[in-house]
């Protein structure tokens, strides 16, 4: 029994030794696979105490001489000794299983940076959108300005003042984005970084998202104010503004998101105030439209590619500073995140009505698979487990594709709005990306309808109906 807990001993102490390595340079975070784990804090100090009370027994147990005590002693120890043999032999299948030689994947990345001017171009357009936003913020006051720029509700007070305070800023927006491309800063290339992280650049969007929803307000003022033609050529130069900002370099997902927001009202503009614009004045802008729409796919792959990058950096530096293997290999969450990004990539640029299952399309890349359909709890749970919940981050619920979705139904829109402007010109009824068939377009005595076979909600996607004169 002696020698056993003398065994015993040693392996607590290599445990010790193995958990004090970990955890002093280990910060785990407070929730894994929603497990709290804080409790890892102060293993090391009961592996100390246990290697210590089983050498002292190894080596004083003979100075006993009361036998109850020594068996007392004796009993309390080898049970102790139970879950410490099996700490010790976890550790050891821990170890094994995260052994991995499997070298990085070689990466190709899809980032396309903007020149130095057009990256100082960034920096001047923020200046302008937050001189903007200041000034608006004026005329806010008990009411919410953006319920009435939603509105379109022109007689407002506030926005009265609005229109005409912001005139001169508006103007100058409108002459600067129709005439200058944009580049987001390469953090990447920036050899200096605050607390230890990449600098972050992002457009001001939050202000760009209330110049667009003024200007729309300002159009429809003047088309039914009795000022037609300085409306439309208002109109026709705010989709050029548009065409414009999704030249913009270097941007990412979150700004993806706020441009087809405001694509998506520049849309819907036209579908509510069609009685009072003549197609023919706009007849033009289908040009734009299919311009943005070839671009929209490229932007996304550019804001993909940025959001890995940074990922990327994330886990270098907290490989580098936090975390340790093997409850974190940096080699197998990067190659992780490298499949998440070449999947959103191949879903990008892959006809959206020919989109596999995901538990389908995620074969073609084994990191990714193990992720969303591992094999065994082994796989799940043991092997990198805090490399898997940081890239878990990036796919809970599958929600990285949801984008991809809105995305296709907004370039779908707006084919269905160009066709509508050209169907004079006896054109045939598009393609719907969507679905890969014809738009249903059904005819009425006043009016007809334009509307995709794709369900979102359960119901079509979006239905246009369009006066017979249009």
């Amino acid at each position: 029994m002696r020698k056993y807990f003398f065994v015993t001993g040693v392996i607590a102490f290599i445990s010790f030794l193995i958990s004090l390595i970990f955890l002093t340079k280990l910060h785990i975070p407070y929730y894994v696979y929603s497990i709290d784990l804080t409790f890892l804090n102060y293993v090391y100090l009961i592996e100390l105490i246990f290697t210590i009370c089983f050498l002292l027994y190894y080596f004083y147990v003979n100075r006993i001489s009361n036998r109850i005590l020594k068996g007392f002693l004796s009993f309390v120890l080898f049970i102790s000794s139970i879950p410490i043999n099996l700490c010790f032999i976890a550790a050891i299948v821990l170890i094994t299983v995260n052994i991995n030689f499997k070298p990085l994947k070689e990466e190709v990345v899809h980032l396309k940076i903007g020149t130095k001017q057009q990256e100082e171009n960034y920096h001047k357009i923020n200046k302008i959108l937050d001189s903007f936003n200041n000034q608006i913020a004026k005329y806010s006051g008990n009411e919410s300005l953006h319920e009435k720029l939603n509105s379109f509700d022109y007689n407002n007070a506030n926005i009265k003042k609005a229109l005409a305070a912001t005139k001169n800023q508006r103007n100058e927006l409108m002459e600067f984005l129709s005439n200058n491309t944009i580049s987001v800063p390469n953090s990447f290339e920036n050899s200096e970084s605050k607390d230890g992280k990449l600098p972050e650049y992002y457009l001001h969007i939050s202000p760009l998202n209330t110049f667009i929803k003024l200007e729309l307000v300002d159009i429809k003022r003047m088309i039914n104010d009795n000022n037609y033609r300085e409306g439309i050529n208002r109109y026709l130069s705010l989709w050029r503004v548009v065409d414009k900002l999704y030249d913009t370099k270097n941007i990412a997902a979150i700004e993806c998101t706020a441009l087809n927001s405001i694509l998506n009202r520049m849309i819907d503009f036209h579908s509510s105030n069609q009685a009072q614009i003549n197609p023919s004045d706009i007849r033009g802008l289908s040009h734009t439209m299919m311009s943005i729409d070839k671009k929209i796919d490229e932007l996304y792959v550019t804001a993909y590619s940025k959001e890995f990058l940074y990922r990327k950096d994330a886990l270098l530096r907290q490989d580098s500073k936090e975390y340790i293997w093997p409850l974190f290999d940096y080699k197998r969450t990067l190659n992780m995140e490298y499949d998440v990004y070449n999947y959103q990539i191949g879903e990008i640029n892959k006809p959206f009505y020919n989109r596999e299952n995901i538990y389908e399309s995620i074969k073609s890349y084994p990191e990714l698979e193990k992720l969303i359909k591992p094999r065994n709890m082994l796989e799940n749970n043991i092997i990198n487990p805090i490399g898997k919940f940081f890239v878990s981050l990036s796919v809970v619920g599958n929600s990285f594709v949801d984008p991809i979705s809105m995305k296709e139904i907004i370039k779908s829109k707006l084919k269905a709005l160009s066709y509508i402007l050209e169907r004079r010109n006896e054109i045939a009824i598009p393609i719907d990306n969507l679905t890969g068939k014809k738009f249903i377009v059904k005819e009425f005595k006043d009016f007809y309808e334009i509307s995709t076979e794709y369900k979102n909600g359960g119901k079509p996607a979006f239905v246009y109906k369009v006066k017979n004169n249009n």
